[in-house]
């Protein structure tokens, strides 16, 4: 299950790419949540431990991949146990 710090991460870089077309700043995603680096740091790497986005180039923010973002577009998601799905909350 997301934190919601994660889903906060996911919503900024899934939007953020989508408008901008490139990853959005450490500097910016400080501004953008309210959070310290160390808080978005470990969340950045809680998304990218449970696969919702992965680095090209080892931890270089700019190279940042979102994976199955279509799937993140709704508010509020949760894996449903053992099968890696993520279905909706209502």
């Amino acid at each position: 299950m997301l934190h919601d710090l994660e889903v906060k991460l996911l919503r900024i870089l899934i939007t953020y790419q989508a408008h901008r077309s490139r990853v959005p700043t450490l500097r910016l995603l400080k501004y953008l949540t309210g959070r310290k680096a160390v808080e978005i740091l470990e969340g950045i790497e809680s998304l990218e431990r449970q696969g919702y986005i992965r680095f090209n180039v080892w931890r270089d923010m700019q190279s940042l991949i979102v994976l199955e973002e279509e799937l993140l577009t709704i508010t509020e998601w949760r894996e449903v146990p053992y099968s890696g799905q993520l279905i909706e909350i209502r």
